[in-house]
């Protein structure tokens, strides 16, 4: 009973200090991810079209050119998070397969876990920011009223993966970043989750 209760404090504990670091850091480094998503995609000439459009309605959405950009900030996430809810309820994505099948597919392309353990906390580190950059794009894909179907879904997927997959220049300017916000290991890559 007292390892019990011991183990559940330790729990309390950890999310208790993962929500210490919430709000701007959170924020911060989300928005330096889509930054660099920006940034990647805008010079890129794999599915760039589609793309592009996509990270631009994105950068609208969070008013990049706006003065109330910082104080709008954790507002706008939270629309985000409130409409990946609904599409996780109301839409394709209510399907269990669709998100799956395109992580199996880039677990096993990537053997993630099979081989070269010594980065298998980075390669997860990808899958999470593959994650968040899926979830908000097609989140705002819906706020823009868009219907999101299971084809805009494969669309979006595969273009991304175009651009993630096949270019050598992607990985390298995500650890940089990773590296620089980090905030002393791999795990910060929680602060993607909420």
């Amino acid at each position: 009973m007292p390892k019990l209760l011991s183990n559940k404090l330790g729990v309390i504990q950890i999310y208790q200090k993962r929500k210490a670091i919430t709000t701007p850091a959170r924020h911060h480094f989300k928005f330096s991810l889509l930054l660099v998503m920006l940034r990647f995609f805008t010079t890129t000439g794999r599915s760039r079209q589609h793309l592009l459009s996509s990270v631009g309605d994105t950068m609208q959405f969070f008013g990049l050119q706006d003065e109330t950009l910082q104080a709008a900030m954790p507002e706008n996430w939270h629309i985000l998070d409130d409409e990946w809810r609904k599409l996780l309820n109301d839409s394709c994505l209510a399907a269990p397969h669709v998100l799956k099948n395109y992580f199996l597919y880039q677990f096993h392309h990537t053997t993630f876990g099979l081989q070269d353990l010594s980065h298998s906390l980075r390669h997860l580190y990808y899958y999470f920011i593959d994650f968040f950059y899926l979830k908000t794009l097609l989140s705002v894909q819906s706020i823009r009223g868009r219907t999101v179907s299971e084809e805009a879904v494969q669309l979006t997927f595969s273009h991304y993966a175009t651009v993630t997959m096949h270019s050598a220049h992607f990985r390298p300017q995500l650890d940089a970043l990773i590296d620089k916000l980090n905030f002393g290991d791999d795990l910060s890559c929680l602060l993607l989750l909420n």
